[in-house]
């Protein structure tokens, strides 16, 4: 994460407004090609007026894996909802906006170290949209998958990797607007022939801030509104 609390990401914020630096988090979601097109079908209305996001990132640890620096939580913040759950927060907060209540729950199932190993996130914002979100360190079958629902259709991206389920992959559907037809699709796979990598992309937009003199499209309030839903549900435990 860009700090292990709140208080370390606004001191990172105020010290690069004071020295007139780019402040960029690395939320490298942003930049996989797969959700920057999802996100261009999304300004274009194609799928009109958002109303939800169902999503789930999780894979299943390894041999001494809770012996790793993810489980300290005075190095690492928390444990998964700090992990893998702030990318999922970010990637609904990009869509739908940003989040008025927040309900969740941090569990510990397998790893029993002090930190959670699943983490679990109802948000709403204030006209309504949800995002329903699960991330976890005991996904034996690893899963990433980020759905985002409007009145007219949907975008689907699935896989980060190999790993994640395969290559990158991005489902653009239509409802039939006489609801007398199945959905029509359109599937995008995005082979490692055809991608850019997504930590390039990453670094040519943090070039580009510097260069332009502009805030980034990570920026440091990006991880701060992450952070603070994050805490929202470590509090209510």
């Amino acid at each position: 994460p860009a700090g292990i609390n709140s208080k370390e990401i606004q001191r990172n914020i105020a010290l690069a407004k004071e020295k007139k630096l780019v402040y960029m988090i690395g939320f490298n979601h942003r930049y996989h090609v797969a959700f920057q097109m999802a996100r261009k079908v999304f300004e274009a209305g194609e799928i009109g007026k958002p109303t939800f996001v169902r999503a789930r990132y999780g894979f299943g640890g390894r041999p001494g894996y809770e012996k790793e620096w993810r489980f300290n939580k005075k190095v690492s913040g928390g444990g998964e909802l700090i992990d893998q759950g702030v990318h999922m927060i970010d990637m609904a907060r990009w869509f739908l906006g940003d989040f008025k209540d927040v309900k969740g729950f941090a569990e510990s199932y397998l790893w029993k170290s002090g930190v959670e190993d699943n983490g679990f996130a109802m948000l709403r914002t204030a006209d309504k949209k949800v995002a329903s979100i699960h991330v976890s360190w005991t996904n034996w079958k690893w899963v990433h998958s980020f759905e985002l629902y409007g009145e007219n259709g949907y975008l689907i991206v699935d896989g980060l990797d190999q790993r994640y389920v395969g290559p990158e992959r991005l489902t653009i559907g239509k409802r039939d607007p006489e609801f007398k037809a199945p959905p029509e699709e359109q599937v995008v796979v995005f082979d490692k022939e055809q991608k850019e990598d997504s930590f390039a992309r990453e670094l040519k937009e943090l070039a580009s801030a510097v260069s332009e003199k502009r805030n980034p499209l990570t920026s440091g309030v990006d991880a701060l509104e992450a952070m603070k839903i994050v805490k929202k549900i470590y509090k209510g435990k």
